[in-house]
């Protein structure tokens, strides 16, 4: 057997076909976080500054017995990352509704299934097998049934061929 050197494994690793939709979704998630932090550093923060002065949210702290807790850059983060899921609700928004208007079909959120109902589906599904198993006496299962069949058939197709 011929080893293969670092580079042809490199390239083989590279030529899966995971490999290449992970680098492509990773293009597209950087791309798509510039676009997010720009709508949110150019049309959002205005208007926080207009309600609040954002330089000084950034200076927000708290002295406790000498001891600095600066809250202020944790509030900013905590403003950044709720408009920036604002802004995402409202791309997939309109993304949905231009589907929806080139499709013509609503798009459905499927609700999750509970517990309950996935265990009631299985043995629905268990009792529509349990009255198609036809065991007779002897038998252990109703799959040796299947494959006693099927060696036959095999039997015979090569009897008939000899």
């Amino acid at each position: 057997m011929k080893k293969r050197t670092i580079s042809q494994e490199f390239k083989a690793f590279i030529a899966r076909g995971n490999m290449v939709d992970f680098a492509i979704a990773a293009l597209m998630s950087s791309s798509f976080t510039k676009l997010i932090e720009s709508i949110i550093h150019n049309l959002l923060s205005p208007f926080l500054v207009v309600l609040s002065d954002e330089s000084k949210i950034d200076r927000l702290s708290l002295n406790i017995n000498g001891i600095i807790v600066n809250y202020g850059p944790v509030l900013k983060a905590t403003i950044n990352f709720c408009a920036m899921f604002f802004v995402v609700f409202f791309i997939v928004k309109t993304m949905n509704a231009l589907q929806e208007k080139i499709t013509g079909e609503p798009i459905v959120i499927k609700e999750e299934q509970t517990e309950v109902q996935v265990l009631k589906a299985i043995k629905k599904d268990l009792k529509k097998k349990v009255h198609s198993i036809e065991v007779k006496p002897g038998e252990r299962y109703a799959e040796e049934k299947h494959y006693r069949a099927s060696d036959k058939q095999k039997r015979s197709a090569e009897e008939e061929s000899r």
